[in-house]
């Protein structure tokens, strides 16, 4: 049975829209599972990676993405989140609920995979069937990397423990309280 979508989660972009490396290899794994028939669309993920950015992440590793010969049609931009909880939380809200697909695949970096299924089963209800991929990297073992994801999750699991995964408002309220970065754009916008 094929996926409802690939949801996509950027590494890096640069100011200028270039991809980093594990961003591309990310986005190759997603658009084979899309050309396989394992993913019917796919979900790229990610905001404005800078001030000076001329495109949001999302919007960097569509043109790759359609580079690559798949069609526009089939992808969609979550372009507003900084961060992985963010890209879960906006992707939730607004693409994978209103399409109403309950049948997902994240791809990420191998050493990510950890926290990618945390956030995601923190903020996705039971109803979602989610699957991973991580793709290799070369920095699963490395200590300074797996050190930076146990802050994050530890990050996750003190800030948001009390969130239900079927409260969406409150998560929104939640990630703009302790995530400045988002004052810009007050929660209002974002619904």
């Amino acid at each position: 049975m094929a996926h409802d979508t690939a949801v996509v989660l950027p590494y890096l972009v640069g100011a200028d829209g270039s991809l980093h490396s594990q961003t591309k290899d990310r986005l190759d794994a997603g658009i084979d599972m899309y050309r396989e028939g394992l993913a019917e669309a796919i979900t790229l993920t990610g905001g404005l990676c800078c001030r000076n950015g001329i495109y949001t992440n999302a919007e960097a590793m569509k043109i790759y993405t359609i580079s690559h010969g798949i069609n526009s049609k089939d992808i969609f931009l979550e372009n507003r989140g900084l961060d992985t909880i963010a890209q879960a939380i906006f992707a939730k809200k607004h693409i994978v609920k209103p399409k109403h697909w309950k049948n997902l695949i994240v791809v990420s970096s191998d050493y990510h995979m950890p926290r990618v299924k945390e956030v995601f089963r923190t903020f996705y209800e039971s109803s979602f069937d989610i699957e991973f991929e991580g793709v290799e990297s070369g920095l699963a073992q490395d200590p300074q990397t797996r050190e930076s994801e146990n802050r994050s999750m530890e990050f996750l699991t003190r800030e948001f423990r009390d969130i239900n995964p079927e409260d969406d408002e409150r998560m929104v309220k939640r990630l703009f309280e302790i995530d400045k970065r988002y004052n810009q754009n007050p929660p209002s916008t974002f619904h």
